[in-house]
């Protein structure tokens, strides 16, 4: 079952929430695989999940609006997110795509970099 994001987290907030989650995604995918793990990998993602556009089958993360650097253009698949999160909580082999998406949050930390390292220079 995935779970619900509370009402204060819909909206606008759920911004610089997010950013972090996919950062908490990507040190977890790093970690040594074991059951505490997989228990945080599972409410990682039920909690992206949560936060999915309907109409949307790629979920295009937002940086946060302190950082000024607008919008990432570096999708991630909401199908892989959903995929790994059935794998995990039903503990079926889920290394490789984790591996899969773990090397797209990469890009999309190193694209989050760049930009910031960019508006310092410009600002």
């Amino acid at each position: 079952m995935i779970a619900t994001a509370p009402h204060t987290l819909i909206g606008a907030p759920r911004l610089g929430f997010e950013h972090l989650l996919l950062g908490d995604l990507r040190e977890l995918l790093d970690e040594h695989p074991g059951r505490e793990r997989d228990r945080w990998l599972l409410a990682t993602l039920d909690m992206l999940l949560v936060f999915r556009p309907r109409a949307s089958q790629i979920y295009l993360p937002v940086i946060p609006r302190e950082s000024n650097l607008g919008v990432s253009d570096i999708p991630i698949s909401f199908e892989k997110l959903q995929r790994l999160r059935d794998r995990v909580a039903h503990r079926a082999p889920y290394e490789a795509l984790g591996q899969e998406l773990a090397v797209d949050l990469r890009e999309y930390f190193e694209g989050t970099a760049a930009r910031f390292s960019t508006s310092l220079l410009v600002g």
